[in-house]
């Protein structure tokens, strides 16, 4: 409870004359928004988390454009699809032509750091590129032992039993040890990386217990990926169970970001830190037949939450139309590093796909109509893809056709008009295949040629 009073009296303390000088950027692996209670959960399974939105700004409708942590989290840092920025598939490396969000903040004279639980973000992978520091703290696959980096079955063998162990602690340690170590010459940039909420559900049992006391069915949240009994006929008592277990996963990790708070507090850092706390993607639970993200292209694994304090800060109360609260309209993870350099004062990236939100930050209300690409690695290059806007979502599978949902007619997305390979003019399909060839020519050094049609296609500022 004290570090959430601290967060609430700093954040509440006054505001910034000038840019923040630090940033933080927390992103969840596995971190659904309807599980917290800045989005309306009524579990208290995010304290920390919610005094954080409490003074800040809450992103309703945030999306990733991926469901798999570390190609969401490459968009993240270069503001660009997978298409354009080449890591389309865990094992692929950013092209070299990718802007990197540490590397424009390291030139701007900030310290940057990187702490990652997932263990299958090498640094040969180019998301390392512009930071200090980037840290391993899965505490699996130890980096120096892999050398050329491939994901092979043992490597699957291996990050398939990481899922089994938590690693918040881990990452949390890091963090503090970095923070003791620091001159405090230059102001910070630090990404944190955790994907704990992710099945397997395996939070200390004090905080189990706590929140699934009333649950005595057979799921234990551990095994999930193995565990035959959970799939779309099981009880529906027993998914509620998975729920709660999962909840007690969110609170476990929301006990470690408020240590990283708190830290930053006691050292006079947090007033002057920009916070943005974000998902890379969801956690299904069996709504279109998943057990374990990366396979649909739904809400529940790529909605994601963004939070982004105003803080004691930018913008202060004068340059606000309206207090912090709740921003409408369709954002992603590519906006994060716009946002970012805007906040900071600093030039925009070059060949950024993303929009900077810090007009709605300083309280416009309105967003373009804007659409999210959407891509599920299934293999070797093959991918389910998509395109979704506020009032629509197309799915291509590979070979069946395509699934259309309207979105405000069936918002939990269950009954979809289904396209049939033959069906490939069809008017409803073409907005979702022009919006892969023209990422495929901007892929493919033709930019200039396809901005026009992302930009009305809503997929450019």
């Amino acid at each position: 409870m004290r570090v959430l009073v601290a967060l609430i009296v700093v954040l509440a303390s006054g505001c910034w004359s000038r840019p923040p000088e630090n940033v933080l950027v927390i992103a969840v692996g596995g971190l659904r928004p309807d599980h917290l209670g800045a989005y309306g959960a009524t579990r208290n399974a995010s304290p920390c988390l919610d005094a954080l939105a409490r003074q800040g700004f809450v992103f309703e409708s945030a999306f990733a454009p991926s469901p798999v942590n570390g190609i969401s989290l490459a968009s993240l840092v270069t503001s660009q699809y997978p298409k354009v920025n080449g890591y389309a598939i865990v094992g692929d490396s950013l092209l070299s032509s990718a802007p990197h969000l540490a590397e424009e903040l390291s030139r701007a004279g900030r310290e940057t750091v990187a702490f990652l639980g997932d263990c299958l973000l090498h640094p040969s992978s180019g998301l390392g590129r512009g930071f200090d520091l980037y840290v391993n703290s899965s505490g699996r696959l130890p980096w120096e032992d892999i050398g050329e980096f491939s994901v092979t079955p043992e490597i699957i063998s291996a990050t398939r039993e990481a899922e089994k162990a938590s690693t918040a602690a881990r990452i949390t340690g890091d963090v503090l040890s970095w923070l003791e170590t620091r001159d405090g010459s230059r102001p910070f940039f630090a990404l944190v990386n955790h994907t704990d909420p992710a099945a397997d559900f395996v939070a200390p049992a004090s905080i189990r217990g706590a929140f699934a006391a009333s649950y005595r069915g057979p799921m234990t949240g551990e095994g999930i990926r193995q565990d035959g009994r959970i799939q779309a006929a099981m009880d529906p008592v027993d998914i509620e169970g998975l729920r709660l277990l999962y909840d007690a996963e969110i609170r476990h990790v929301d006990g470690h970001l408020s240590k990283i708070f708190e830290a930053l507090e006691s050292r006079g850092l947090l007033a002057h830190t920009l916070v943005v706390v974000t998902g890379t993607f969801g956690q299904p639970f069996l709504e279109h037949g998943s057990k374990i993200a990366g396979a649909v292209l739904h809400d529940e694994e790529i909605r994601i939450p963004l939070i982004i304090s105003s803080g004691p800060g930018w913008p202060g109360p004068s340059e606000r139309a309206v207090p912090p609260g709740r921003t409408q309209g369709l954002v992603t993870l590519l906006d994060v590093a716009p946002t970012i350099l805007d906040v900071l004062g600093l030039p925009p990236m070059k060949g950024a796909m993303g929009l900077s939100l810090g007009p709605q930050l300083k309280g416009a209300q309105d967003l373009p109509q804007r659409s999210v690409y959407l891509e599920a690695p299934l293999g070797q290059r093959t991918s389910l893809i998509g395109l979704r806007d506020a009032g629509r979502l197309v799915i291509r599978f590979p070979t069946q056709g395509w699934e259309i949902y309207d979105l405000v007619a069936d918002p939990d997305q269950l009954r979809p008009r289904v396209l049939k390979p033959r069906d490939a003019n069809h008017v409803d399909v073409k907005g979702l295949d022009e919006a892969t060839r023209l990422l495929d020519d901007w892929a493919g050094g033709r930019r200039d040629d396809s901005m026009a049609g992302l930009q009305r296609l809503g997929l450019l500022p």
